[in-house]
């Protein structure tokens, strides 16, 4: 566990757990305070021929990162630090496509082989934005002739690619299509902070998803919005939405989305002047823009079709009232505001794209969605 201090020296702290009482137990005890790099957390103890190692990350969750290990004959310590330390990092490399290497933890494989699994991001040019926020990656390690660990092919920056000694399949399903054909949402998808509870239905009309609109789009309370991790850097997610908007304060579509701050939203709305239309809402470090002149009118009573198309930084909303006909909406937008390095309040999620119903005149307004499609595009390492 971490132990924070009020002199903000943070060390890594030991206390026992008793298995019977389910509860910690006995003192607590500092044991390592990292090798210099500040802010040690994330501690994985192991214990390997009759003497305890542990590895932490340091240099705090963004370019700083890295893996750093010390080795004790006691589990209380004191701990003597690797002379390979840091084990992990790419700090000093900032042209390595995998970045904040750190928070890593061991896998022995059946062959004997040792590996680590470790936190990473992958940020694109020219601003070197992590679009898809942190990943998980695997690099090969071994222990040398004198106990400690390190990478099995020497130095310390992460390899993009690592050699096996079993057969490799990528099971990658190059389409997930939602066809809400089911009682219940797909697991792929998440709502904001709670459950969406009655504010969304698979049941109310069979073989659409219901969601009944709430608050607006920013809002940091109650959201009729699901939505699925971005998992590539190319990548298109497609709807098809039947919503009759009564006012301006309503609309329903798709939603790029970080946080209630930085999102884009291809929406159905309703203008001032008392037209169904489809238009783009950005929401810029919590400023909302609007695209001029993209107030596209749209029939009553007809269902439309919404995409997003995503290449790297490029994101493309578009719109479609017959089959096969697609027509941009708005201009180009830039993916990489929706990292997370841009956002003011950033964090480590990456982008999601989902689906939204927005309704802050009645919080009544319904939206139904005949299905979602996510589609990967691109291959080999430029997907996620």
């Amino acid at each position: 566990m971490r132990h924070y201090r009020k002199n903000r020296v943070q060390r890594i702290a030991l206390q026992e757990y008793d298995p019977v009482l389910k509860k910690m137990t006995g003192p607590l005890r500092e044991i390592f305070e990292g090798s210099g790099l500040t802010a040690p957390e994330g501690p994985h103890l192991y214990r390997r021929n009759g003497c305890y190692y542990i590895m932490t990350a340091e240099g705090g969750t963004e370019y700083g990162h890295a893996v750093t290990m010390g080795r004790s004959e006691k589990i209380g310590g004191p701990y003597e630090l690797s002379p390979y330390n840091p084990v992990l990092t790419a700090r000093h490399n900032m042209t390595l496509p995998l970045q904040k290497a750190g928070h890593a933890d061991l896998v022995e494989a059946p062959d004997g082989e040792w590996y680590m699994v470790h936190l990473c991001g992958r940020p694109l040019p020219p601003f070197r934005r992590c679009i898809l926020g942190r990943e998980t990656a695997v690099q090969h390690v071994k222990w040398t002739e004198d106990g400690w660990l390190c990478l099995a092919d020497g130095g310390n920056e992460p390899r993009l690619r690592v050699p096996v000694s079993w057969p490799v399949k990528r099971k990658r399903e190059q389409e997930f299509r939602y066809s809400f054909q089911e009682t219940e949402l797909s697991p792929d998808f998440f709502s904001l902070r709670v459950p969406l509870g009655e504010s969304v239905s698979l049941t109310e009309r069979p073989g659409y998803l219901r969601l009944t609109g709430k608050d607006s789009p920013n809002s940091r309370f109650e959201q009729s919005l699901i939505a699925r991790r971005q998992e590539d850097f190319d990548f298109s997610f497609e709807t098809e939405l039947e919503f009759e908007p009564s006012s301006e304060r309503q609309m329903a579509g798709i939603l790029y989305f970080y946080d209630e701050c930085d999102f884009y939203y291809l929406r159905v709305t309703y203008s001032q002047d008392g037209q169904k239309i489809v238009d783009v809402m950005r929401m810029n470090r919590g400023k909302a823009e609007y695209t001029p002149d993209c107030g596209i009118p749209v029939p009553e009573g007809r269902s439309i079709r919404l995409r997003l198309e995503v290449h790297r930084t490029e994101a493309c909303f578009s719109y479609s009232l017959e089959e096969g006909v697609w027509q941009q909406a708005g201009d180009t937008l830039d993916a990489s505001l929706l990292s997370d390095e841009y956002p003011e309040e950033g964090a480590y999620t990456g982008a999601m794209v989902g689906l939204g119903c927005h309704d802050m005149a009645y919080r009544s307004a319904k939206a139904y969605f005949k299905y979602a499609v996510y589609r990967r595009e691109g291959n080999g390492m430029e997907r996620g």
